[in-house]
């Protein structure tokens, strides 16, 4: 009941009629205030630019009038130039008396004597600035000077030419009034003022009514004077030294000034400077802002108290839309509160937004309040960031009256990036109102969705042609071995009866089968890759091994094309590590059989295994595989593909090289699977380097000496620098005192030494770095110098050689891999047989005396298999399946095996089946013997499936005898 009292009070109405009153009376005050403010800002640069012009327009005149001087003194000068005429003082006086604003006229010669209209005789010095002028050739004015009268003066001089040669001069001496009255000192009524000043601001000339000159010399004193404000006054100084036009308000004459300024375009370093009262300035606009004031005072009123009738009107009539559109608003809010689309609506006509959905923020980073109530223009649209061709859009839906749709990119502010937004603009008709609906959807993740398809299209499509090539290709590199054998079959077969052909025939179809083996084995590998399905296994891994394993095979190939192969070990602490070592192999076989391919005869190959620090930590090694040769090399843009599948370089230097061009893309892939790099550099006709980076988990501790007793004296020989040294340092782990040697010549003057100290080297240790005749010299002579020395030959792993260096003089050969475990146990062998027990030697028959077990079903590759290994010395028993192998193994004595070849897919009972029975068997020897898988069935998973199984390695059919009787040597060592 209060509350209602209150509201019909009538104080209460004379309160807010009051309050809106005050309002009233503040607002407009407030607006004159302004208006004002603005009325006299504008009659105030009205007026300096007024000056500005009028200073502008002097300037010209006193250029003009400074022209006009120098032009007289140059026609003066012309016409004394005469031959035949003689200056006198009456002449002269004649002349100054033509013009009433000629003072005095002298002419002078170069010796600086003066002839003047006043009759007396005077002399000028080489160094007035008249003198040096016109003998320059130039013709000016001078500065004001005070007359001998004791008036303001100005001097214009110009050269007298005679036969084009300067004899003198001419000089006028004028009333500087002239310059006075060219420029109209007044202004305004004679309330402001100019005057002409220097550029370093000394008054030139100064108004009649002002004494500046006669008091001041320099405009910066009168501002010193009148206490101007320091930092205005260096300003306006600053800008006269630079040259430059402009105005400056200072304190000046005991009032604030106008001052605008402008240099002369004749005379370098004059400024005419236009001097204008603020005050007058500030009286000329009082009348006109008060009466401007009254005006809008009362316009204002009627108009505030026609919009305050307006608004009641249009209050009454508007306040059921009003409802309305509160209602609308609340739907809308409900709306957009349960879609993913931002909209906003506007006006057909004016494009005002009338709406917007409370998501504009969520979806595009804009705040609703933002967006409500401005027009939507391009420059609106600009501004807020949202798309501008959301106009052209709706100029189409203007035209047809149709919903257009389109999809443009947009920079999010809230995400801060780009996305893509699907924008539909659509004619609405509500309630006879006609409007816009502009709806924004973020189809950025389906938009990424379908370009990651398109993407992966043109890769398939891609993929797709490259295997297209590749296989086209590979029918043509299948095609050509396949040819090779069956042909060179044929011809064998037609020239048996000789040996040589056939021998002939027989290499080449080995050499054909070996790569048509590679080529199968790598669309194998690459069939694998592609469908996910190739694996690695990790299993304990002996690096040495590793390598003795790929050295055995590429040394070979290498011999054949009289390349020297080089194998370094750097700093191998942990020989043993977990990691797929059938892989691993792999890899770097690949990568070493290509260096042996693409290296010319007698090229270099150098293989690098180091150790480092492991950024995972302790528990891991981190490798370093490095392969470098001096081949033909390869260009930019084959280093580019090299790893990429079904790519191969189409060049004439490699069309006789054969190879499918997937070995550097299964390499990459493994190395990415094991978490590893592989980087190559290469130049063209100078060699490529592989570098291959590993990080494995190591077994156990760093290798640990035994064995070996310590201070053992050691000579190493080898050529290498970088394999000297490392193989040098390990050797001292070794705990041998080692010296080294580059050659033969060195090794004997250490030999010497040794001896004329009385004593002789322990062992003595060539790396076989050496052509075949140098290595056997070599081990001859120093045999002969060092007869009690243990002579070892690290390398010449071919029988041939090993029979030639034990006839020479060596005492064994050992591997050329300089693992800190190889070298401690092959030097402990060697040392343990000194007496009377030589090391053995390679002998023609790698295999001899080892009795093998052989499980093969298939008839013909039992009988290829009998035949290689009997010829490599070994002595095989058959049998057709893996439970006769059983039953032939249980039958014999313990230790009468040395080996089983098991071949896996076999009747009855496979080739697993049968390892695991005879793993588990209780003879003695059943753990021990070496039991080495022989099957067609050649990716990882069959290896791990053979390593399950009990069985110690695994070969791969076709056999290729090297590698086979490599990997049998590896098993025989450790039985």
């Amino acid at each position: 009941m209060n509350k209602v009292n209150r509201k019909r009070n009538p104080a209460w109405y004379i309160t807010a009629c009051f309050l809106l009153f005050l309002a009233l009376i503040l607002f407009l005050g407030y607006t004159v205030k302004k208006y004002s403010d603005g009325i006299y800002q504008n009659i105030r640069e009205s007026t300096t630019e007024s000056v500005e012009a009028l200073t502008s327009d002097r300037v010209k005149m006193l250029d003009k009038t400074l022209n006009l001087l120098e032009t007289q003194a140059q026609a003066l000068a012309i016409h004394l130039s005469e031959p035949k005429l003689t200056v006198t003082p009456d002449m002269l006086k004649t002349f100054a008396k033509m013009r009433k604003e000629y003072l005095f006229i002298g002419v002078f010669n170069s010796d600086g004597a003066v002839v003047s209209s006043g009759g007396t005789s005077a002399k000028i010095s080489s160094n007035d600035e008249v003198y040096r002028q016109v003998f320059a050739g130039k013709s000016g004015v001078t500065d004001t000077f005070l007359g001998e009268m004791g008036y303001e003066e100005v001097r214009v001089y110009a050269p007298i030419y005679q036969s084009g040669v300067i004899t003198g001069g001419v000089y006028i001496d004028l009333d500087a009034e002239i310059l006075r009255s060219a420029g109209e000192s007044s202004l305004y009524d004679s309330a402001g003022y100019s005057y002409l000043l220097k550029q370093d601001g000394t008054i030139l000339l100064a108004p009649s009514f002002y004494s500046y000159a006669q008091i001041y010399h320099n405009v910066r004193d009168v501002f010193a004077a009148s206490k101007s404000n320091q930092k205005t006054v260096e300003a306006l100084m600053n800008a006269l030294k630079k040259g430059e036009r402009g105005n400056a308000v200072l304190e000046f004459s005991g009032e604030m000034q106008i001052l605008c300024f402008e240099p002369s375009a004749v005379k370098e370093g004059w400024y005419y400077v236009s001097v204008l009262p603020l005050a007058l300035v500030e009286n000329n606009g009082q009348t006109v802002i008060r009466l401007s004031s009254r005006m809008i005072a009362l316009f204002l009123g009627f108009v505030l108290a026609f919009f305050v009738f307006l608004g009641v009107i249009l209050f009454v009539l508007l306040r059921d839309k009003w409802k309305q559109e509160t209602n609308e608003g609340r739907v809308y809010k409900a709306i957009s509160e349960n879609i993913d689309t931002a909209i906003f609506i506007m006006d057909q006509h004016t494009h005002r937004i009338r709406h917007v959905f409370e998501n504009m923020r969520s979806i595009l980073g804009i705040p609703a309040e933002k967006v409500q109530g401005n027009i939507c223009d391009s420059q609106w649209l600009t501004h807020i960031g949202l798309p501008a061709e959301v106009i052209a859009m709706v100029e189409e839906v203007e035209l047809s009256s149709q919903p257009v749709t389109a999809e443009l990119k947009y920079n999010n502010p809230h995400l801060g990036k780009e996305v893509w937004l699907s924008v539909s603009v659509s004619p609405l008709n509500l309630k006879g109102r006609k409007e816009y609906m502009v709806a924004f959807t973020d189809i950025t993740e389906n938009k990424n969705l379908m370009e990651q398809l398109h993407a992966s299209m043109l890769e398939a499509q891609s993929s797709n042609e490259a295997k297209s090539s590749f296989l086209a290709n590979m029918s043509h590199d299948i095609r050509t071995p396949m040819n090779a054998i069956t042909g060179m079959t044929d011809i064998a077969i037609r020239s048996i009866e000789d040996r040589e052909r056939v021998l002939d025939c027989l290499n080449k179809i080995t050499l054909s089968s070996n790569h048509l083996k590679g080529l199968i084995n790598d669309i194998l590998d690459m069939s694998k890759i592609e469908s996910g399905k190739l694996t690695l296994n990790a299993g304990i891994t002996s690096l040495p091994e590793v390598m003795e394993g790929l050295v055995n095979i590429i040394q070979f190939q290498a011999d054949e094309k009289e390349q020297q192969l080089l194998v370094v070990i750097q700093h191998v602490e942990h020989e043993t590590v977990l990691c797929d070592a059938v892989r691993l192999n792999q890899v770097l076989m690949n990568i070493l059989a290509n260096a042996v391919k693409f290296t010319p005869n007698k090229g270099s190959i150098r293989c690098t295994v180091e150790e480092t620090f492991s950024p995972r930590g302790a528990e891991y090694g981190r490798y370093l595989f490095t392969v470098k040769d001096n081949g033909i090399g390869m260009s930019k843009e084959l280093q580019e593909t090299i790893f990429d599948a079904f790519t191969r370089e189409k060049s004439s230097r490699i069309e006789k090289i054969e190879g499918s061009g997937l070995g550097m893309s299964i390499s990459k892939w493994i190395v990415d699977q094991m978490g590893g790099t592989i980087q190559v550099s290469s130049q063209l006709g100078r060699g490529s380097e592989f570098l291959v980076t590993l990080d494995f988990p190591v077994s156990g501790q760093p290798i640990e000496v035994c064995g070996l007793e310590q201070g053992l004296s050691l000579l190493l020989i080898d050529r290498d620098e970088q394999s000297s040294q490392s193989a040098a340092s390990t050797l001292e782990t070794l705990r041998f005192l080692v010296d080294t040697a580059c050659d033969t010549k060195k090794a004997l003057e250490f030999i010497s030494h040794k001896h004329e100290a009385g004593c002789e080297y322990d062992v003595i240790l060539l790396n076989h770095h050496f052509s075949k005749e140098d290595l056997f010299a070599s081990i001859a002579r120093i045999h002969e110098a060092a007869r009690r020395s243990i002579i070892i030959v690290a390398g010449a792993n071919d029988s041939e050689i090993g029979k030639q260096v034990e006839e020479e003089g060596a005492d064994a050969v050992i591997s050329p891999l300089f693992f800190k475990s190889t070298l401690s146990r092959e030097i402990t062998r060697v040392l343990l047989h000194r007496a009377d027990e030589p090391t053995p030697l390679p002998t023609d028959k790698p295999l001899e005396a080892c009795h093998v077990l052989m499980a093969e079903d298939n008839e013909l590759n039992r009988e290829i298999a009998v035949e290689l290994l009997s010829s490599s010395g070994a002595l095989v028993d058959t049998a057709e399946d893996g439970y006769q192998c059983l039953e032939r193994f249980l039958a014999s004595e313990a230790g009468y095996y040395q080996m089983i070849l098991m071949d896996i897919r076999m009747p009855v009972m496979n080739g697993y089946e049968a390892a695991r029975q005879i793993r588990s068997s209780a003879r003695a020897d059943a753990e021990a013997i070496p039991i080495l898988a022989v099957t067609a069935d050649a990716f990882s998973e069959d290896i791990q499936a053979a390593k399950d199984a009990g069985m110690n390695g695994h070969i791969s059919k076709p056999l290729d005898m090297v590698q086979v009787i490599a990997e049998m040597k590896r098993c025989l060592s450790r039985f």
